[in-house]
């Protein structure tokens, strides 16, 4: 893990020693229940903490990884509120939101009633990629749930909710899963007339609408 956050595991884990939870776990054994987001939000506070000059107590740094659970079990728990999830790349944030959508289909929404908006066509087919085999997975009556019970993963499916993904799988192009530009140009194809545009309106690309302009 150290590797992969860009310093050798020693020294990172080395920094945590302290932390106990009433046994004889140590650092190293809390870090490898972690997943790698969760030790870089506390690598980041660890850098945060060198360039200032101070130094953080045990509890401190645990109600972070506190804070890290409860809000990737929130995302997928609580389908019913909004949340505004601001982080970094790697992070997991494209993960939460495929639960989040498959929490959404166990919990007996329809899958038409899902919409993902993204920025680029390829973030798209990544969400489209990912949801699609979500939902093959906890429809298929082998798979248990997740056996290492990371923070924000799915409860263990049960002949229902496997169900209801397996419906879900069949329709998954009833949910709309695109860029911004692509949902604005479907609603507007399927409300002409509300919209006070022609029906057979297309798309203008940014080359036509040049030579356009010039004319």
């Amino acid at each position: 893990m150290g590797k992969e956050l860009g310093l050798p595991a020693e020294e990172f884990i080395s920094k945590y020693t302290f932390i106990r939870r009433g046994s004889d776990t140590n650092a190293e054994r809390l870090l490898m229940m972690l997943d790698i987001s969760a030790a870089r939000a506390i690598y980041e506070e660890l850098k945060v903490i060198r360039s200032s000059g101070l130094d953080q107590s045990a509890d401190d740094i645990m109600t972070s990884l506190e804070k890290d659970k409860l809000s990737r079990s929130r995302i997928v728990s609580e389908i019913d509120k909004n949340f505004f999830v601001e982080a970094g790349a790697g992070s997991g944030k494209t993960t939460m939101l495929v639960n989040r959508m498959v929490a959404m289909v166990e919990a007996g929404l329809d899958i038409s009633r899902i919409c993902a908006i993204t920025f680029t066509k390829a973030a798209a087919g990544e969400f489209y990629d990912r949801f699609q085999r979500l939902l093959i997975e906890r429809s298929n009556p082998a798979f248990t749930g997740d056996e290492e019970n990371r923070p924000g993963s799915l409860p263990k499916p049960t002949d229902e909710t496997r169900e209801r993904c397996r419906i879900a799988l069949q329709n998954i192009d009833l949910c709309f899963m695109g860029t911004i530009d692509s949902f604005c140009s479907m609603v507007l194809s399927e409300h002409p007339s509300e919209a006070q545009i022609p029906s057979d309106a297309s798309i203008v690309s940014d080359e036509d609408a040049a030579t356009g302009y010039k004319q």
